[in-house]
């Protein structure tokens, strides 16, 4: 069966999506203490790289799709299997990302976490997951993009209409990343509606058949 290698977004635990140990799904794991994105890239390339030895594609979520990207931009490099697609939700187009923020107080991660997940959220909940979600924060923050040719895997971008964090042609500009077919589909909700809007699996399900048939 081929394979879709997810990567979470920051803050998951490797078990980030209900449905992310389901075939054809399977989750990547992350190195702890990171503290760079190119950390987590080359740490993939050791315990990830070896196991890609059929048909496969890559999925991420908002900081995950960064770092699948990252990761596939490195397989490239050292001439290694690709994937047969880049499934990518949530996330700015990498080469939008040419600035170094400032490092996130706790409180700048909170403010994030009330971005994320709505003004209507309960704080004491928000304020549990600071510590959680804080240094994959951090970590993302300080990815940088390097120019490099675009990519010969065909992108499908996810996109949530409601989402405060991830505005439309930040979504759009993942086709300068790709020579081989881009598609972009917006789903209602905000910036977790890979989790909250029913119609958002099957749609996925149903590219991966288009561009990872069995």
């Amino acid at each position: 069966m081929n394979e879709v290698l997810c990567f979470p977004y920051a803050g998951a635990t490797a078990a980030y999506y209900g449905w992310g140990d389901r075939p054809p799904f399977s989750v990547v794991a992350y190195p702890a203490n990171a503290q760079t994105v190119e950390e987590v890239v080359e740490n993939l390339l050791r315990t990830v790289a070896p196991l890609l030895s059929r048909p496969f594609a890559f999925f991420g979520h908002s900081m995950g799709a960064g770092i699948a990207f990252e990761f596939t931009r490195a397989l490239r490099r050292e001439g290694l299997p690709m994937p047969a697609a880049l499934f990518v939700s949530a996330a700015t187009a990498p080469q939008l990302r040419t600035t170094v923020h400032p490092e996130m107080t706790d409180e700048d991660v909170y403010q994030s976490l009330v971005r994320i997940h709505g003004a209507g959220a309960p704080e004491v909940a928000l304020r549990a997951l600071v510590m959680q979600y804080g240094p994959d924060a951090r970590l993302h923050r300080r990815y940088v993009y390097r120019e490099e040719p675009p990519l010969d895997v065909p992108i499908r971008v996810f996109g949530g209409l409601d989402d405060a964090t991830v505005a439309l042609p930040r979504l759009e500009a993942w086709r300068e990343q790709t020579t081989l077919g881009f598609e972009l589909r917006l789903f209602s909700g905000g910036h977790m509606f890979v989790d909250r809007n029913p119609q958002f699996l099957p749609a996925l399900r149903e590219a991966i058949r288009e561009l990872l048939p069995d």
